[in-house]
């Protein structure tokens, strides 16, 4: 409870305390590692950010949400392609979950999808 706590309100040291003490406790729950693929991907660093999303994925393979956040991972990396596979396998596990999508919007948005741009940021067409 507390790792999720302190990442929600951005306590960064706390969340990297509570986050070490999750793991050394219960090193294969999933969750820990997808927060902390979303805090270092914050932070700028994609490249953590995509281990610790192998490390979710290894525990839970098929995850939508685990695999839209590798793809936005994927973006942010410049490997276009992978990120672009990882989409379509994430909404092909689920197509009704609005984080997938939200993960799919950040991932077009990172790729430089202009028309994508205007309509997150309310920005009129062109």
């Amino acid at each position: 409870m507390r790792v999720s706590v302190y990442y929600a309100t951005d306590k960064d040291r706390a969340f990297e305390e509570a986050l070490q003490e999750a793991l050394r406790i219960d090193p294969y729950e999933p969750f820990y590692y997808y927060l902390q693929a979303n805090m270092l991907n914050k932070k700028g660093r994609p490249s953590q950010a995509k281990t610790a999303l192998s490390q979710a994925l290894e525990l839970r393979p098929e995850s939508p949400l685990y695999l839209a956040v590798l793809s936005y991972t994927e973006a942010l990396l410049r490997n276009f392609e992978d990120s672009a596979r990882l989409e379509r396998l994430s909404l092909k596990h689920n197509m009704e979950s609005s984080e997938v999508y939200f993960f799919s919007a950040w991932r077009l948005v990172s790729v430089g999808n202009t028309s994508l741009k205007r309509r997150i940021y309310g920005m009129p067409f062109a």
